[in-house]
């Protein structure tokens, strides 16, 4: 009995690395974006501890200082969220090429396992059709 043998083995593990590296590069575009989330988590705390350390204070220069550094914080944030969108873009056009690429990856994979099936079927034929020719050259000698 012959071993299956799909003849576009080479061609869906390719399509299989394909999807690995759409895969890799999303998770890179996500990971960027989780840091600039990080960072924006950072400054909104930073805020915080500012303002509870300015509740009851009179002093005029702690004040102004604050309003600066609210204004630069406000600056961050904005630049962060220019760059959280930016990367959205670019990790929904990944996640486009990742479920191309896992389509494609289907689609042999379907294929392949057709094959697989048929050639199955053809080899229960081929051991059912010896098998008979055996138990009938038996029965022919008998005679």
């Amino acid at each position: 009995m012959k071993k299956f043998e799909f003849s576009m083995d080479k061609i869906l593990d390719l399509r299989r690395f394909e999807q690995k590296q759409a895969e890799g590069e999303l998770g890179k575009i996500n990971s960027q974006i989780a840091a600039l989330q990080n960072q924006l988590k950072e400054i909104a705390a930073s805020h915080a501890r500012v303002v509870e350390q300015g509740r009851g204070c009179k002093d005029f220069s702690f004040i102004s200082q604050s309003q600066q550094y609210f204004t630069l914080l406000d600056a961050k944030k904005e630049e962060l969220f220019k760059q959280i969108a930016e990367l959205e873009i670019i990790a929904d056009q990944r996640r486009q090429a990742v479920k191309e690429a896992m389509q494609k990856v289907k689609v042999l994979e379907k294929l392949r396992e057709k094959k697989f099936n048929q050639w199955k079927e053809d080899v229960l034929k081929e051991e059912e059709t010896e098998a008979e020719d055996i138990v009938t050259s038996r029965f022919g000698f008998k005679e």
